[in-house]
């Protein structure tokens, strides 16, 4: 499952995307192995013929042959035929689980079972035969995803699905990656819808950029990454500690978690059973106890003692019932032993056998010091069997077995046959009397069931013996069944019989509360009489659970049922034979720290058990789940003391503890002392304290708060009769969770454990719940987190969350700690990150609804997003804790989030303020350092005209000067534009900028945005025109006739001299070649040149994307709208550009012309106009048809009336009504100019260059100036005559009209210098190259000699060369500026990290320890320094080395925050305090700060 994710696409973005999905699909649920059986073959029938196929062919129908140990079951199927004894270890159920399957003709019957998986003649897909039958014939019923398999793994993934759906953490983070996208598309849309409504919006491409860094500075960038991040780092500080946590979300929920629900297998214990104590009739027929070697302490004896007591008859018949009674445990084999505990290492590999390890070894103990024998051979099968394995291995019963007969042949040659008796290995004893039948455990029922041979003869189709039943489980459901002990002492020896009185039932009771109530499992086991072969013969069908339609509900062999009881068959009646109790000790781990903190913590560990309620509470009582002294099961058996003390009242109910107690101190005085005196013996106590602690009369066990709980007899006081766990309504769960801190459930089953798990869900705990076996996996996905060890089931490693592979139940408790820890270090973490969108959106605001230049960038927001703040948050998952983190309540993950509006509010409006002001202060300064004052950055981020466009603004006072400080005297900044030899303004004498200005942009241009722009070469005019017009890629540009409107109007170019004292400045950028490199590598506009174009300064033909990065600045030469339409008639197609005040005055009187026709309110009339005609000023006479020139040269300007009234170009700048136009119109027709005119005759050609031939490249220059007259309105007058060069010579002189324009290109010799004497126009032959180079004669004939006439021109080249000075500086000073803002921002969120190390405590109190924290602060400091000092990074990021003093802006405001963050945690801790309520309890009064700033 994936987050939902609001990032826009980029590489940090897709990298940490990347990451996520690494994350997420880390650790998946393996089913591989359940479906590598689809590759096995099979053979089949189908349609009456056999054939071999692959398991994924079979289909439903098909006829399965053959089936045998080793093979899985490739399908759900029905048994046809198969070995009376065939076990199939059932895969639903786990390893061991192993069940007896039977044919249809053998009683196998698919109804015969409310539940059809219970059914005898069913197999499942994916089991396998575990002993040596064979399936003969089986019917395929299911295949693929529709087995019982395929439907339990789609409800597995259906269950993982819903489980990562309903994750608290990824529902947390999802939902608040939600609100932050939502929040930020919101507000982009207003801003675009604003930006949209100016009345000058941007273009559409850099609106999109905008709009991407509104959505960048609204989304904490590092949140989602930074979050996963803590969770990995965390994941791998408890894989260190043994537990293995699939999915890392988890890790934060078990923070929360407040109820544990576990079970002694697992976590609790090691796992290793062994015999601690047996329980027999000795050889005298009294019951005996025998305690073997053990680590269990308590039963420790001599090894002597033991051995003699392994003599014993009635402990050999013990011993030989768990050993027939044992279904599959054995020694592992050569190749199941992986750790050599059996085996030895192959260390020679030409060794072909192998000799077994000793079984014992000698260790030590860790706390006494002393050796002891250990059983070291591994095992596999159920634990309990094993144990009994092992201990039959460790003391031999005296067992021996017939060996293989052998014949020899005597001296006397006579053959003589000879048999031998040996020890019997655990295996053989149960090959030596084959098995029957067999019948699972079932927890109704209580008890396992075995049909063996009583003789010799391991076939059993051949042994004649008679058949005996064995069974084995819970002591009480054994016991019941029993009427008979085995007494060695009787009459027959071993075989002597003798009734079971209810003395020995009370006895053997009291034996197994004993034992069970000091932890031990107490396993019973029982025999029948032996079965004649008469009456179960070979071919018997045994059955325990006969078809419905039988009219028998019980078995058909003795199981010790009640003969009164309805519907039993005849021989399932009789009693049977008790044999005796083993009692097997699981050594618990060391949990009393474990469980000390869970209490501290207020996390609740409920036991459940499959055992008896005295073993539960005995196994609680030891790792220290059940402290209570006297938990209810106490109470009930100090009632029942008593009771049997005093009697009963049959009037009264069994549950009436107050009437009973009445009823008792109504007895005479002796009786109540005698009670008191027995109580006094029993307790251990003094008389008088027994009274006085009223232990002499029946006490209610829900007095209690420890509460032991059997599953299968609840007492149900609404009903007041006993019913199992799963009829108890919502109201009992809630009374006894509420009730009883410390409960125990016994007899415990699956849905038991679901019930409880739900429950407690119910009641607003947060769950994890324990599991091993494949019955447990439900319930681990319907818990919160499930857990589970390495020696659980495949499918219960699947289904868990977390795999403690320490298997220690302390695990669990230190990812709670790491839960806890990671929640608060999350909630510090998600408001660092918070914080820095304020600024970074504070500085897109004030460019999107303030129109500054941007002060900060998309790359620069990714930058402190994902790199200066991922490492410091990243850090802080291992700040320790401000205190004792199991001293603090449980999360409650419904309604304690991780991100809070305490949180959001915190950071956005309070921290997040100060961090904006910062950020903007230091914006502020450096660009006022620079010359830029907050007033002229006004209205300069609109129109994306800041960088690209020079600066024009009214000045009062001040003086130019040179790069060198040199003041020209003769001019005034007031009223006069600065020289090309002066042109810096230094205001340091007092002068001030009044208003600033960019130069519209009037003319239209033509065309669209295209990465495939048309070719232009950047220095040849001619280059500029395409059929239909120019083309500027959709983009409008700057015209002479604006800059001449502006200059008129007093606004002149700003360049500012405290940028020249900057280390940005470049002389170079007052007249820069535009034949050498880009200017700067950040959207440059004079394009990358390879060496060769570079060796030699030529032109670039640029194309595709550099085009339309040269035409998002002003064209390097000039745009003149008068110059193509001398009427200046604007496009009435196109709105007007919109025009702020300051433009509107920069550009009084522009675009206005006066045409003096008679009656033109009363203006002086052109003397030159006649009839029908109108002249301009230039000369144009203008008709109804169009522009006629009279004659070619009447095309020309020609200047008129009063001169000192137009501008450069001839327009005049009166306003006149009748053809005015609208300030800020656009223009479509406008001729591109600057001054090569002479450049173009006289074209460079390098001498002996092959392959060129100047004529027909000066053609190509021809025609490229006719490719532009060919979409000219007027194009039919000016190329009427096929003169060559004429229509090129017209083009050129209404161009020399600006070839002397002071803002036109200047041409200087060899170099391009500010201060280089200008060439004249008639001397501008650019060559582009060196004084070899040589160009044609134009004068020599045609018959000349063909290879002379090449001459050398001037002395060196003659450069082209712009002033591009005045938008660089506003570029470099606005990235000095960004770097400053980024410095101030890093520099705040330092001391944000600081501040928020702590969310109460003082920092100087908690101080800064975290030694990964401060390595990430100053590693933020040095991508900080590297990012600003690194050129490369420079030019990457658009940032600037800076100098040291503006790295002191943002200080100031780091402290505050340090300051203001303290001061308001010392008042928070001050204001919120502990008072004594009128009960003399403690309780904490929260403070006005606590409850709305302690986020």
């Amino acid at each position: 499952p994936t987050l939902p994710s609001p990032y826009p696409t980029s590489p940090p973005c897709l990298a940490a995307a990347a990451f996520l999905f690494v994350e997420n699909n880390r650790v998946r649920p393996d089913h591989k192995p359940q479906y590598e059986v689809e590759q096995e073959e099979y053979v089949v029938r189908r349609h009456e013929f056999e054939r071999r196929i692959k398991a994924k062919d079979i289909v439903v129908g098909d006829i399965i042959l053959n089936l045998h140990h080793g093979q899985l079951i490739p399908a759900d199927c029905r048994i046809l035929a198969c070995d009376h004894h065939t076990c199939v270890n059932n895969i639903l159920f786990g390893y061991g689980a192993a069940e007896l399957r039977v044919s249809e003709d053998d009683g196998g019957y698919l109804g015969a079972e409310p539940n059809p998986m219970d059914a005898e003649n069913m197999i499942w897909r994916g089991s396998d035969i575990t002993n040596k039958g064979i399936i003969q014939e089986a019917m395929v019923l299911k295949v693929g995803k529709q087995t019982q398999v395929g439907r339990t793994l789609k409800l597995m993934h259906a269950l993982e699905e819903k489980a990562d759906h309903q994750s608290f953490t990824r529902k947390e983070i999802g939902a608040a990656a939600m609100a932050f996208s939502v929040t930020a598309i919101i507000i982009m849309i207003i801003s675009m819808i604003y930006m949209s409504l100016l009345p000058a919006p941007l273009p559409s491409t850099d609106m999109v950029i905008v709009a991407a860094s509104v959505l960048l500075s609204c989304i904490p960038m590092g949140l989602l990454l930074s979050t996963m991040l803590t969770l990995r780092t965390s994941y791998s500080r408890m894989l260190v500690k043994g537990v293995n946590v699939k999915d890392i979300g988890s890790i934060e929920v078990m923070g929360g978690v407040s109820a544990i629900v576990t079970q002694p297998q697992g976590p609790l214990s090691n796992g290793h059973e062994i015999v601690a104590a047996l329980v027999y009739l000795n050889d005298d027929g009294e019951l005996h106890m025998t305690f073997p070697p053990s680590p269990y302490d308590k039963y420790t004896h001599t090894e002597e003692y033991a051995a003699a007591e392994c003599q014993a008859r009635g402990q050999q018949h013990l011993q030989k019932s768990a050993l027939l009674a044992c279904h599959e445990a054995r020694y592992v084999t050569k190749e199941e032993d992986v750790n050599h505990t059996r085996w030895p290492a192959e260390t020679h590999p030409h060794k072909k056998h192998l000799v077994p390890l000793h079984p014992y070894e000698l260790k030590r103990d860790e706390v006494t010091g002393k050796r002891h024998r250990s059983f070291r051979w591994a095992t596999r099968g159920e634990e309990s069997d094993c144990a009994a394995i092992r201990f039959y291995h460790e003391h031999k019963a005296g067992f021996q077995i017939v060996h293989d007969e052998t014949s020899t042949v005597g001296s006397d040659g006579v053959e003589h046959t000879h048999s031998m008796k040996v020890e019997a290995d655990p295996v053989d004893v149960r090959d030596y009397y084959p098995k029957i039948f067999w019948s699972p455990y079932e927890p109704k029922r209580g008890f396992e069931i075995f049909i063996r041979c009583s003789g010799p003869g391991k076939d059993p189709t051949t042994n004649n013996s008679p058949r005996v039943v064995y069974i084995k489980g819970n002591p009480e459901s054994v016991i019941a069944r029993c009427t008979k002990f085995r007494d060695p002492a009787g009459p027959s020896g071993v075989h002597g019989l003798r009734p079971m009185s209810d003395a020995d039932r009370k006895v053997l009771d009291d034996t197994i509360k004993r034992y069970s109530s000091e932890g031990l499992k107490v396993i019973a086991f029982a025999e029948s009489e032996p079965l004649p072969l008469s009456n179960y013969s070979h071919n018997y069908k045994y059955m325990v659970n006969p078809a419905p339609t039988d009219k028998y509900t019980t078995g058909n062999f003795p199981l010790g049922e009640d003969s009164e009881a309805p519907n039993v068959h005849p021989r399932s009646v009789g009693g049977l034979i008790f044999n005796g109790l083993i009692c097997t000790h699981d050594e618990v781990h060391d949990l009393e720290e474990a469980m000390s903190l869970c209490r501290q913590g207020d996390v609740r560990v409920i036991m459940t058990t499959p055992e008896n309620a005295e073993h539960g509470l005995g196994l609680a009582r030891k790792v220290g789940i059940v402290t209570e002294e006297n938990t209810d099961l106490d109470l009930m058996e100090h009632n029942e003391i008593i009771r049997n003390l005093v009697g009963t009242d049959p009037a009264i109910g069994e549950h009436n503890y107050a009437e009973e107690n009445r009823r008792l101190e109504s007895l005479p005085q002796e009786q109540q002392d005698h009670v008191a005196h027995a109580m006094s013996d029993y307790l251990t106590m003094p008389v008088e304290e027994i009274i006085a602690k009223g232990y002499n009369k029946l006490i209610d066990p829900d007095y209690s708060t420890a509460a032991i709980v059997t599953a299968d007899r609840v007492y149900n006081e609404r009903t007041k009769q006993y019913a199992d766990l799963e009829d108890m309504d919502s109201e009992w769960w809630e009374r006894m969770f509420r009730n009883k801190p410390e409960v125990v459930i016994a007899r415990c089953r699956p849905i038991h454990r679901q019930l409880v798990c739900l429950n407690l869900q119910r009641l607003d705990y947060t769950v994890a719940l324990t599991g091993m076996g494949p019955e447990d996996a439900i319930a681990l996905q319907d818990a919160d987190i499930g857990i589970t060890t390495p020696e659980a089931s495949t499918m219960v490693q699947s289904a868990a969350d977390v795999i403690l592979t320490g298997g220690h139940f302390a695990g669990i408790v230190e990812l709670i700690k790491e839960g806890r820890l990671v929640y608060e270090n999350l909630k510090k973490t998600t408001a660092f990150l918070t914080v820095s969108n304020v600024p970074q959106m504070m500085g897109i605001f004030a460019h999107v609804w303030l129109q500054l230049p941007l002060p900060i960038n998309a790359t620069l927001v990714l930058l402190v997003d994902l790199v200066t703040n991922m490492i410091p948050s990243i850090a802080m998952a291992g700040e320790p804790p401000e205190k004792p983190l199991m001293l603090q309540p449980p999360r409650k993950l419904k309604t304690e989030p991780i991100i809070t509006f305490k949180m959001i509010f915190f950071s956005y409006f309070q921290i997040g303020v100060i961090q904006a002001f910062a950020g903007m202060y230091a914006y502020f300064v450096v660009m006022a350092d620079y010359g830029f004052s907050p007033a002229h950055l006004y209205e300069g981020g609109p129109k994306g005209n800041w960088g690209n466009a020079p600066l024009y603004c009214k000045f009062d006072g001040g003086k130019y000067v040179n790069t060198r400080g040199e003041i020209d005297t003769e001019r005034n900044p007031t009223t006069q534009r600065p020289t090309h030899l002066y042109p810096l303004w230094d205001g340091s004498d007092g002068g001030s900028v009044m208003e600033c200005v960019h130069p519209i942009r009037n003319y239209a241009g033509g065309g669209h945005f295209s990465l495939t722009a048309s070719p232009i070469n950047i220095g040849l005019a001619s280059s500029y025109y395409h059929h239909g017009g120019a083309k500027t890629t959709g983009r409008s540009m700057i015209t002479v006739e604006t800059l001449d409107a502006l200059e008129y109007n007093g606004f002149y170019e700003y360049i500012p001299f405290k940028a020249r004292m900057s280390a940005f400045w470049k002389d170079d950028w007052l007249s820069y070649d535009i034949t050498q490199s880009r200017e700067s590598l950040s959207s440059n506009q004079i394009p990358y040149r390879n060496e060769e174009e570079e060796e030699h300064h030529r032109d670039k033909r640029i194309q595709g994307q550099d085009v339309l990065r040269y035409y998002q600045k002003p064209s390097l030469g000039l745009w003149s709208i008068c110059l193509d339409d001398p009427l200046m008639e604007p496009a009435h197609k196109l709105e007007p550009e919109a025009t702020s005040p300051y433009e509107e005055d920069g550009l009084k009187g522009f675009a206005t012309w006066m045409f003096t026709a008679s009656g033109n309110n009363g203006k002086e009339k052109d003397p030159d106009a006649t009839s029908g005609k109108r002249k301009s000023l230039w000369g144009w006479y203008v008709g109804d048809g169009g522009r006629h020139p009279a004659t070619p040269y009447e095309q020309l300007p020609k200047m008129a009336y009063n001169a000192s009234a137009v501008g450069s170009t001839g327009c005049r700048r009166e306003t006149i009504h009748d053809l005015s136009a609208e300030t800020g119109s656009l223009y479509t027709h406008a001729l591109f100019c600057n001054g090569d005119g002479y450049r173009v005759e006289k074209q460079f050609y390098k001498k002996g260059k092959p392959g060129v031939d100047p004529e027909k490249s000066w053609l190509r220059e021809r025609l490229s100036w006719k490719a532009w007259g060919d979409g000219h309105k007027f194009h039919d007058d000016l190329f009427a005559t096929e003169k060559p060069g004429m229509n090129e010579s017209v083009l050129r002189e209404k161009c020399a009209v600006l070839d002397n324009h002071h803002h036109q290109l200047a041409y200087c010799k060899t170099e391009c210098h500010y201060e280089c004497p200008r060439v004249p126009p008639e001397g501008r032959f650019n060559v582009t190259g060196f004084q070899e180079d040589t160009i044609k004669n134009p004068r020599q004939k045609k018959s000349d000699n063909p290879g002379a006439g090449w001459e050398v021109y001037g002395e060196g080249r003659t450069c082209q060369c712009a002033n591009i000075a005045s938008r660089m500086v506003q570029t470099e000073a606005l990235y000095n500026a960004r770097t400053a803002f980024l410095v101030a921002i890093v520099f705040c969120q330092i001391a944000t990290v600081i501040s928020f190390k702590t969310r109460w405590l003082s920092v100087v109190e908690h101080g800064l320890g975290n030694p990964l924290l401060n390595v990430g602060l100053f590693a933020s400091l040095m991508a900080m320094a590297l990012a600003t000092y690194s050129p490369m990074l420079n030019d990457l990021l658009s940032t600037r080395p800076i100098r040291f003093f503006h790295w002191m802006p943002g200080l100031p405001w780091a402290c505050v925050i340090i300051v203001y963050d303290e001061a308001r945690k010392f008042f928070m801790r001050n204001t919120s305090r502990r008072t004594t309520n009128e009960n003399g309890e403690q309780e904490r009064v929260i403070g006005w700060l606590e409850s709305n700033t302690h986020y």
